[in-house]
């Protein structure tokens, strides 16, 4: 008899868009292969939509049984630090996008 695999983990995936500023965050369920939620991030504000939106992601995916992805260049990385901050510090961890392992700020 096969083993069973191990259950991945959810994964959120912050991506930068360049799309039109006036929504500063928006959150897809299932709208990427390799997540299973994707965080869009439009401008790195923060603001109270983007605080809402991130209590929203705290309830619907738990930071201890979800892994971050960062979709980002250097230069677009620093323009959404704030943002995968403001999820650290809501209890997220992130992870490295080449091996998928769990690490702290990178």
């Amino acid at each position: 008899m096969k083993p069973l695999p191990a259950l991945a983990l959810p994964v959120l995936l912050v991506a930068c868009a360049d799309t039109p500023p006036e929504l500063v965050m928006r959150i897809e369920d299932g709208a990427d292969d390799r997540a299973d939620c994707r965080l869009i991030v439009e401008d790195a504000k923060i603001d109270p939509r983007v605080a809402a939106d991130i209590d929203r992601l705290v309830k619907r995916y738990p930071p201890a049984d979800t892994a971050i992805r960062i979709e980002a260049n250097e230069a677009r990385y620093r323009c959404i630090g704030s943002v995968i901050f403001a999820l650290q510090r809501a209890g997220y961890q992130s992870a490295r996008v080449d091996g998928g392992e769990r690490s702290g700020a990178e």
